[in-house]
């Protein structure tokens, strides 16, 4: 399922942002300590983003909420320095991102579900 960026509206399949994406912040040394860091968010229940790849994907443009599938920024955003949203909705978009995660917990399958449709609810 597409997760939107509430920014810009583009894409993210939730495989790649779950699999793919943590990668990203790897160093190519087995056994550095960003390499722990991946495989320790692959193995375990991704309800959450360690603050090591966090900060790692902000610097690459990224910005989430408390998981990886609510993506508030991507790497798609403008400059990713001043990114402009792409509408007025831009804050409403980010505002139903974070309440769907406060609302379903650690129902990651319930919350990438529900993000995959919420912008449905924006802007009609």
């Amino acid at each position: 399922m597409d997760m939107t960026c509430a920014t810009c509206q583009e894409p993210w399949d939730h495989h790649h942002l779950l699999h793919d994406l943590p990668w990203d912040i790897w160093d190519g040394e087995d056994g550095s300590d960003s390499h722990k860091t991946v495989l320790d968010f692959k193995s375990g229940p991704k309800t959450s983003i360690p603050k090591e790849m966090r900060s790692g994907l902000e610097d690459e443009g990224w910005e989430f909420g408390r998981t990886i599938v609510a993506v508030l920024k991507c790497c798609c955003c403008g400059d990713n320095l001043g990114c402009e949203p792409a509408d007025e909705d831009a804050g409403i978009r980010r505002e139903l991102r974070l309440e769907a995660e406060q609302i379903l917990g650690d129902d990651l399958d319930g919350l990438i579900s529900t993000l995959s449709s919420v912008d449905n609810f924006v802007g009609d």
